[in-house]
C-alpha cells in the first residue's frame, strides 16, 4: 500500500522493502494514519512495526482513496494524520443477489426507455397541438412550461440530497457529491458520469447519490434541441408522414451505430453507449415519430383507425407489456443483447403500448394504466 501511494502529493511510504510498510501522511505514521478496506478496519500489524505490510491488498482494488483534514476526525483519533481507504470487492456494495441470483427486477432500468418513448410522444403531441391551434410554436412559452414543471422539484431534490449527504454519507463519498450536484442542476449529469466511467448498476463502488439524474439530463437535453429540430423538420419535409419517416430512419441509424460500437471488453465504451444522449435518443425519436403518425383521437374521419376494436388494442398492449416485463426480469446492463437489439426492442414495445393506450377505444388498457 505504501508503494502504491508513494508518489501521491503529501504521501510517503515507510517501506522497509518490497511489499512491507505503510503510507505516511504529513509525516505521521503508526496510529496517526488509519487504513481501512471499503470503510472497515483491517488487521494493521504495520502499526506495531514498520517492517510489516498492511493487510489491505491494493493489487485487485479498483480504487484507493485518501482523506485529509477535519473530516478524518469522524474516524477517530487514530486517523488524525489522515485516512487511506482501499476499495475492494471483498466488501460488496449494493450487489445483493449477485452470486445467488438477482433480487427483484434485474432489468428495472427498462423503465427508463419506456419513459423516453412516452416523453418523445407527449412533447411532440403538445407541439403539434400548439402548431395546429396557433399556426406557430412559441419557444419562450415552451421553455417556460418546462422550467416551471421540472426545475423546482429537481432543485429541491438536489439541495435536499446535498444537505442530507453531509449528515449521512461518509466523507469519502462526499468528494464527488458537489460536482454531481452542479452537473445534475445543469442537466449534464449523464455526460459527467460517462466521463468518470460510471459503470451503471455494476460498479463495485457505491453509486453517486444523484446518479439517477442521468436520465433526466438526457430528457432535458432533448427538450432543449427538439423544438428547433421539430420546426425545421416540418418545414423541410412538408408533411407529418415524411417527417416521421426521417425520425424513424435516424433512430435505426443510431441503433445500428450502437450495435457496431459495442465492445464488451471496453467498459468505458459501454458506459458511453448507455449514458450518451445520442445513443439513448432512440426512444425519444420513435416516440416523436409515433406522435406525428398516430393521433387517433383526431382521426375520427378515418374509419379504419377509429373503429379498431378494443379487443385488438388490448391484445397489442398485452403483448408489448409481456415483452417489457420479460426483459425487465431477465436482462441486465451487461451483455451484447442490450446494445445489439435489446434497447431497440424495449423502445418499439413501449411505442406499441403508448399507441394503444392513447386510442379512444382502449378503455380497458387506459383503466389499467
Amino acid at each position: 500500500l505504501g508503494d502504491t501511494l508513494g508518489r501521491e502529493p503529501g504521501v510517503q511510504s515507510s517501506s522497509y522493502g518490497p511489499g512491507a510498510g505503510r503510507p505516511i501522511i504529513r509525516g505521521m505514521d503508526s496510529a496517526r494514519v488509519r487504513v481501512t478496506e471499503s470503510g472497515l478496519g483491517v488487521a494493521d500489524v504495520s502499526g506495531a512495526s514498520p517492517d510489516h505490510r498492511v493487510s489491505a491488498d491494493t493489487l485487485l482494488a479498483p480504487q484507493v482513496e485518501i482523506l485529509r483534514g477535519p473530516a478524518t476526525l469522524l474516524y477517530g483519533s487514530g486517523a488524525i494524520g489522515g485516512l487511506v481507504n482501499v476499495v475492494s470487492e471483498r466488501v460488496p456494495f449494493d450487489r445483493l443477489g449477485k452470486a445467488g441470483g438477482q433480487c427483484g427486477l434485474r432489468g428495472g432500468f427498462v423503465g427508463v426507455d419506456v419513459f423516453f418513448v412516452v416523453s418523445g410522444f407527449l412533447i411532440t403531441s403538445l407541439l403539434l397541438r400548439e402548431h395546429a391551434t396557433n399556426g406557430r410554436i412559441s419557444l419562450p412559452g415552451f421553455y417556460g412550461r418546462r422550467i416551471r414543471r421540472l426545475l423546482p422539484a429537481s432543485c429541491l431534490v438536489i439541495v435536499g440530497t446535498v444537505v442530507a449527504g453531509n449528515f449521512w454519507l461518509e466523507p469519502l463519498r462526499l468528494r464527488d457529491l458537489g460536482t454531481d450536484a452542479v452537473a445534475s442542476g445543469g442537466f449534464v449529469a449523464n455526460i459527467v458520469f460517462a466521463q468518470r466511467g460510471t459503470d451503471y448498476l455494476q460498479s463495485a463502488l457505491p453509486p453517486s447519490a444523484l446518479q439517477h439524474y442521468w436520465s433526466l439530463a438526457v430528457e432535458e437535453q432533448w427538450y432543449l434541441l427538439w423544438p428547433f429540430a421539430f420546426i425545421a423538420l416540418l418545414r423541410w419535409r412538408r408533411s407529418k408522414a415524411k417527417a416521421a419517416q426521417t425520425l424513424v430512419v435516424a433512430a435505426v441509424v443510431i441503433m445500428v451505430l450502437t450495435a457496431v460500437l459495442y465492445d464488451g471488453s471496453n467498459p468505458d465504451r459501454v458506459n458511453f453507449l448507455y449514458l450518451s444522449t445520442l445513443t439513448r435518443s432512440t426512444g425519444l425519436l420513435l416516440g416523436a415519430a409515433g406522435a406525428l403518425l398516430w393521433r387517433p383521437w383526431t382521426m375520427t374521419g378515418r374509419a379504419k383507425v377509429a373503429e379498431i376494436p378494443e379487443r385488438t388494442l388490448s391484445a397489442a398492449a398485452g403483448a408489448a407489456s409481456v415483452i417489457l416485463l420479460l426483459l425487465a426480469l431477465s436482462r441486465t446492463v451487461e451483455g451484447a443483447f442490450l446494445y445489439r437489439g435489446g434497447l431497440a426492442l424495449v423502445s418499439v414495445s413501449s411505442l406499441v403500448l403508448v399507441a394503444t393506450a392513447v386510442h379512444p377505444n382502449a378503455v380497458g388498457v387506459q383503466r389499467i394504466l
